[in-house]
């Protein structure tokens, strides 16, 4: 046993199998826990590792924007004979105390949020998570000091006559074209590997990040050829607002690689936001389409008319819960629904086809109240006969017999008295033996039922014309052991050929819709190509049907199966028990009072299952199994850049104010240049959140929708789509408050110190 109460499974195995031969039953078990690990730890690098180079990015673009104030030192330590050594001391020092204060401050709030998100570690894992955090937070720290050091370097290279100017040298652009084309070809090897069916390995994995930063670094470069095209012209016009930004976007050194950092952070927060959103609709799909409701009892009953009786104590408007049961033994699967209740309760998709209506009405026979019935019978027999009424109890669903024999040759009126059926029964069938005859062979000599009434209160339950009716009443096989004839006399029952096989003397009143109507999913069962469709129903042999429609899937089944009604297999196999998984299905908005009147009505609850409890137990893929750690990351992300926005904006304050005064003094209208002010910030957010969001939408289209969002490539209804209008809608306003609020913070502490500049 460890600390926190825990052990590890594995190491108590090899323990055990150092003694001498076990047998392990955990393997399974272990090889489910590790997957799940290992999917968690790659959800985990998929968000990290993006926010840590684009973290790694930022701080390089802030330390060559920065450059300028470092530039001076350098030149001042060079002139005065400085070492490299002492030069790249002075110079990379500026850097640890902000690296260290930042360093403190994210471990700190990376704790808090990794607590408030997962809970406070248990006491045995407090040391590993600690040093585990501590060494994330050094590599981000290496990362970017190395970064700030490398550029450093390169300044330390640098001709002090070229580190004195104001403007540095123009450079070819060599270094900037191969890193674009780098990442080009990531891109598209990213999106090859995605397309090609390995979304989840190699670069494949990082497809959809990958393609963002190309996009978004082609969309900046043509933004800035834009921006100084088309501030030329505008200048040339007469548009001095809109010239005047565009020429101000176009100068400022490295813009591009500002808005391509915007541009990706938005992108992030977008496909992050849609896969999320994405990710848990398809879980609460695929949990509904399991369950079939939003929340499902699997309980015990003594029979089904129990457990509808129960249902309907509990719910008598039929506005929370219904009856079911799966029979997954069947062949096909069978699963059997309320159908009266399924719009109200059930989750019902467009891939399970036209939603099934409850069967028509049939003329049942009365309910039976009384305490006597009284049988009028004809037995043309030689010898007396048995003659059974089968009833079954509807409250309680037990079986009442009421047996009329020996009934003597010849026609008689026959009384009996009946218990058990307080609650009202209904007649299930009639049990009429064919003992042999001296050849073995049935005696073929038919008994006639003429009519049935009930005792205290007198009721008249089966009339002449209705025995007569011989489509009222169905033998158990399609052999029938039983040969029926209607008439004017009567329903007359003579022996059969298999008179003498179980089962051949049962004759049931048709009580329920014949043949039984069925959706069916899957390819249509081998016996039904050569035969008229029948199904085995939950053990009451073989009961014809028909398939009213085809669908692609169905319920709690998925792709194969047949789905029914549960009130009309119940009155088909009233005799047969609480076969098969028996359920209640319930609606998200159940009262407790409910459930509480289905335990008190003598339901036995075995499980409750939800369809959330059922959608966070199904295991996903890419960063799904990091929960709200990726839409952390997408977070700090859009944070981090514009962080970096601020600091080219603090950069570029002195310059533009400087531009601004001489501006003015040559006549430049205060209006125009307080428009300036503002325009340039609110264009760079714009087009830094509409080049995110467009990256984004490139993406997706490129890398493709995903083919599963599951561990198991569980794809049984449509995955979602992966970027919805509502998380891009999301992404964009949330990328566009938040460098907005930059933009105007900008835009206000260069107004207070422009302000009352003299023209």
């Amino acid at each position: 046993m460890r600390g926190d109460g825990g052990y590890d499974l594995g190491d108590l195995v090899a323990r055990a199998g150092a003694l001498g031969e076990i047998t392990d039953p955990t393997g399974p078990l272990r090889a489910v826990l590790a997957e799940a690990g290992e999917r968690l730890l790659r959800a985990v690098l998929l968000a990290a590792v993006p926010v840590l180079l684009l973290g790694w990015y930022a701080i390089a673009l802030a330390g060559r924007y920065t450059a300028r104030d470092r530039r001076r030192d350098a030149a001042w330590a060079k002139l005065r004979g400085g070492s490299r050594s002492r030069l790249l001391a002075l110079l990379s020092g500026q850097h640890l105390a902000p690296l260290l204060a930042g360093g403190l401050l994210g471990l700190l709030t990376g704790a808090g949020a990794g607590w408030l998100l997962a809970g406070a570690p248990v006491a045995g894992e407090r040391v590993v998570t600690a040093a585990w955090a501590i060494g994330a937070v050094l590599a981000v720290l290496l990362g970017a000091l190395g970064t700030l050091v490398v550029a450093d370097l390169l300044l330390i290279r640098t001709p002090v006559v070229l580190l004195n100017r104001e403007v540095p040298t123009a450079r070819s652009g060599r270094a900037a074209l191969l890193a674009d084309l780098l990442v080009i070809a990531v891109a598209i090897a990213a999106g090859y590997q995605a397309r090609s069916g390995s979304p989840d390995a190699g670069v494949g994995a990082i497809a959809p990040f990958a393609v963002a930063v190309a996009v978004a670094v082609l969309l900046a470069r043509l933004l800035i050829r834009a921006a100084d095209r088309g501030g030329g012209a505008a200048l040339r016009a007469g548009r001095l607002r809109l010239g005047l930004t565009a020429v101000r976007m176009s100068r400022l050194a490295g813009l591009d690689r500002v808005c391509a950092l915007l541009a990706v952070a938005v992108a992030m927060l977008a496909g992050t936001t849609g896969a999320a959103t994405a990710d848990r609709d398809a879980h609460t799909a695929r949990a509904e389409a399991e369950l079939g409701a939003a929340r499902v009892l699997t309980v015990r009953a003594e029979n089904w008319t129990a457990l509808r009786h129960a249902v309907a104590v509990a719910d008598p408007q039929g506005r929370y819960a219904m009856a079911a049961a799966v029979d997954r033994t069947a062949s096909p699967p069978v699963v059997v629904v309320d159908t009266a209740r399924l719009a109200a309760v059930g989750v019902w998709c467009p891939e399970f086809g036209p939603r099934p209506q409850p069967p028509a009405a049939v003329d049942a026979v009365p309910l039976i109240t009384g305490h006597a019935l009284v049988l009028r019978v004809r037995n043309d027999r030689p010898a007396p006969a048995t003659v059974d009424a089968i009833l079954q109890d509807e409250v309680t669903g037990a079986t009442v017999t009421v047996g009329f024999g020996p009934v003597p040759p010849g026609e008689h009126t026959v009384t009996r008295p009946v218990t058990g059926c307080a609650g009202g029964c209904r007649l299930v069938r009639w049990q009429i033996p064919s003992p042999p005859g001296p050849d073995g062979a049935p005696a073929p000599e038919p008994i006639t039922l003429h009519s049935l009434r009930g005792r205290d209160p007198d009721t008249d339950l089966l009339s002449t014309a209705r025995f007569g009716d011989a489509t009222r009443w169905r033998t158990a096989t399609s052999d029938a052991g039983l040969a029926l004839a209607g008439g004017a006399g009567g329903l007359t029952v003579a022996a059969g050929r298999t008179a003498v096989k179980s089962g051949a003397d049962r004759l049931y009143a048709v009580d329920a819709t014949l043949p039984l109507p069925l959706l069916l999913a899957g390819p249509i069962p081998v016996a039904w190509r050569f035969g008229e469709p029948a199904i085995n129903v939950l053990g009451a042999g073989q009961v014809p049907a028909r398939v009213t429609a085809e669908v692609a899937a169905l319920p709690v089944l998925g792709a194969t199966g047949v789905l029914t009604d549960f009130d009309a297999v119940r009155r088909i196999a009233a005799e047969t028990g609480a076969t098969g998984i028996t359920q209640v299905w319930l609606t998200s908005d159940t009262p407790a009072a409910v459930v509480d009147r289905l335990t008190g009505a003598g339901l036995i609850v075995l499980a409750d299952e939800t369809v959330t409890a059922r959608a966070g137990r199904t295991p996903g893929r890419g960063t799904a199994p990091a929960g709200s750690f990726a839409l952390l990351c997408a977070v700090i992300a859009l944070l981090t850049a514009a962080a970096a926005g601020a600091v080219a904006a603090a950069v570029d304050r002195a310059p533009q104010r400087a531009s601004a005064r001489a501006l003015r003094v040559q006549g430049l209208p205060a209006s125009t240049a307080a428009a300036t002010r503002h325009l340039g910030p609110f264009a760079l957010v714009v087009a830094g959140t509409a080049s995110g969001v467009l990256a984004a939408l490139v993406a997706r289209r490129v890398v493709g929708e995903p083919a599963s969002f599951f561990a198991d490539g569980w794809r049984l209804l449509p995955p979602p789509e992966a970027l919805g209008w509502l998380p891009l809608l999301g992404a964009a306003l949330a990328g566009f408050l938040v460098l907005g609020v930059l933009g105007w913070l900008t835009a206000a502490v260069e107004r207070t110190r422009t302000e009352g500049t003299p023209r």
